[in-house]
């Protein structure tokens, strides 16, 4: 269970849901949360992850694999394994009981304490009337925050060393702070992993994130539902190891790689054979990992649901009931005709758009509701030849000379008509000004009091008003969808 508020539970503290803090760490496994200063267990241990596929989480994504390869060089692990459970496997699922004893140690009848803190606490009258509204939102964000992890207090009390779901006892922890958590580069890890090969050198920290990527190709194993970390599995054809196996302290396995982990494989009776019979030496990712063997005989065109010994030879060979074969290749079979719909979609409109000619096309309509830039480059290039605006390499180029032509074709028409009332007004405005001026002489002829150099100061003020008043008439107002192009 997460939010978008640091409260939240998990298993066994592998799993990361994207986009969300947690506080509460559980887990009925005996293991702890990640590193605050201090190593858990000793350099031999063998540790083990169980939890649970979860559509809105991903099993393996680029924080998760590079945090867990972290963890296996910080405790100098000698095997790492995780693993998830397929979907639709809750009968022996230990996520899914793990999370219904959490909710039994939850629901005691006890009330939980939400707003311990306010916003205006510890504020006087004085304080408070000078506020302003930022000041105030961002007293009731740190407020809010403040609550959630006294929340997360409380929970991890009720649920510290509650019945677990195999008898056993739970163990629940409050996560570190974002300012003290270990892992304090997730922002750099992040644009590393999203960078393009030449930009990923401007990161910082790339040279530490090339370092664990590096160590992840070399030491581990990934296949659908599980990762798997040796120590010296990076043994070469010359018997060289990498640097951290090399000088890194010995795990009690000396030089020689560890052995993978049994994965299932199919035995007689059909039943998988147990794990003292089960071969480890040259095999492949996933070789008897029937969805993955399914989804390829079926993109191979080798296995159907209409094809019922297809059906039969592949339950017998793998493990899996029929109804299971069946059902997955109906899925897989809805997937492919979707898929295949939409191909046909999008040749039928790229051949319609091929066929379509400049005039075709309604530009001032696809301008107004911005709908250039969503064009393709073919559709562009009709625009660009047809008005001779020249050649570009790239699209976004297309559309932005685009949009500015179209851009000065709309206005263009509006700014000659309001030149053409201008002059209009500036005719009247001639006249008017003549007649005020004489006016004004034959009033400062029968005024024989007033000075000369009154009569001079005023039409002068008369005049700049003059001009002000033609200018602004002159000005012309851009529509407000004009505001961020430029007239060519």
């Amino acid at each position: 269970m997460c939010c978008t508020r640091p409260i939240a539970l998990r298993c066994d503290g592998i799993a990361t849901c994207k986009g969300h803090e947690y506080c509460v760490y559980t887990s009925n496994h005996g293991t702890e949360p990640p590193p605050r200063g201090s190593k858990n267990g000793d350099g031999g241990s063998l540790i083990f992850g169980l939890e649970m596929e979860q559509p809105t989480i991903q099993i393996f994504g680029y924080s998760d694999t590079r945090r867990f390869a972290e963890m296996c060089r910080i405790h100098n692990t000698a095997r790492r394994v995780r693993i998830h459970r397929a979907s639709g496997d809750s009968a022996q699922n230990e996520a899914e009981r793990t999370n219904s004893a959490i909710g039994d140690a939850l629901v005691d009848g006890a009330t939980l304490k939400w707003d311990a803190h306010k916003p205006l606490d510890e504020l006087s009258d004085e304080e408070i009337q000078n506020l302003s509204s930022s000041d105030l939102e961002m007293r009731k964000e740190k407020a809010l925050e403040k609550n959630a992890w006294d929340v997360a207090e409380q929970v991890c009390v009720r649920i510290d060393q509650a019945k677990g779901p195999a008898g056993d006892f739970l163990h629940a922890y409050v996560t570190d702070r974002p300012d003290e958590r270990f892992f304090w580069n997730s922002e750099y890890l992040k644009k590393y992993t999203e960078a393009s090969k030449s930009t990923k050198v401007t990161i910082p920290g790339h040279g530490y994130f090339k370092k664990i990527h590096d160590f992840l190709a070399s030491h581990f194993e990934s296949g659908e539902l599980y990762m798997e970390y040796r120590k010296n599995s990076c043994l070469d054809d010359d018997g060289e190891r990498c640097v951290f196996c090399t000088n890194s302290k010995d795990s009690g396995f000396g030089e020689i790689p560890i052995k993978p982990f049994p994965k299932p494989f199919p035995g007689a009776n059909f039943h998988y054979k147990s794990i003292q019979e089960t071969p480890v030496d040259n095999r492949s990712t996933d070789d008897y990992q029937p969805r993955v063997q399914l989804k390829k005989l079926f993109s191979e065109g080798h296995i159907s649901s209409s094809k019922p010994d297809t059906v039969l030879e592949f339950s017998k060979k793998y493990i899996v009931n029929e109804d299971c074969v069946q059902q997955y290749l109906q899925h897989l079979e809805s997937l492919k005709l979707q898929k295949d719909k939409r191909l046909q979609l999008s040749r039928r409109n790229r051949i319609e758009r091929a066929e379509k000619t400049y005039t075709d096309f309604d530009w001032i309509q696809m301008f107004e509701q911005n709908l250039i830039e969503k064009q393709s480059v073919q559709t562009l290039d009709k625009y660009l030849v047809h008005h001779k605006l020249g050649s570009f390499h790239y699209k976004a180029e297309k559309v932005q000379v685009i949009q500015r032509h179209i851009a000065s074709s709309l206005t263009l028409p509006q700014i000659s008509d309001d030149d053409d009332d201008d002059d209009e007004d500036l005719v009247i405005e001639a006249y008017d000004s003549e007649s005020e001026e004489s006016d004004d002489s034959e009033e400062s002829e029968s005024d024989t009091g007033e000075s000369g150099n009154e009569t001079e100061e005023r039409e002068r003020e008369e005049n700049r008003t003059e001009v002000n008043i033609t200018n602004s008439r002159r000005s012309v107002k851009k529509p407000s969808w004009l505001k961020d192009y430029t007239l060519l």
